[in-house]
């Protein structure tokens, strides 16, 4: 809410029900979400989750978030690595090109590498 502004929930779109999967000899994080439409005075629309807790489970994902920001950060960095991965390996870099069917990048790519024939390109 900014400015006194607020928004009124137009439709829920989707309810995820944590605790109907919830079992008891492996206690975890659970919670029930709800993803609505909410739209404003000027009837602009936002998805938004609202997520329905117990106190326990509260304390728990406040001491679990610390852990949970690590791994994501874990998964960031592996991720960018995957990608420069990518990025320096010419045979993917045509493959990509050429899945988004540019060809722009595809005559660039082949001139950059200086692919002639067909022999040239099979040695990628």
């Amino acid at each position: 809410v900014a400015n006194g502004q607020g928004g009124s929930i137009k439709k829920i779109l989707r309810i995820k029900n944590g605790w109907s999967e919830y079992d008891h000899s492996n206690p975890m994080y659970s919670d029930i979400k709800f993803n609505v439409l909410v739209e404003n005075e000027f009837h602009q629309q936002i998805i938004a989750e609202i997520q329905i807790l117990l106190k326990t489970m509260k304390q728990f994902k406040i001491k679990s978030h610390k852990f949970y920001s690590i791994l994501r950060q874990k998964e960031y960095f592996e991720n960018l690595k995957a990608i420069s991965l990518i990025q320096n390996d010419t045979g993917k870099k045509l493959l990509i090109a050429a899945s988004r069917r540019n060809h722009r990048e595809i005559v660039a790519f082949l001139a950059l590498q200086n692919i002639k024939n067909a022999t040239d390109l099979s040695k990628i």
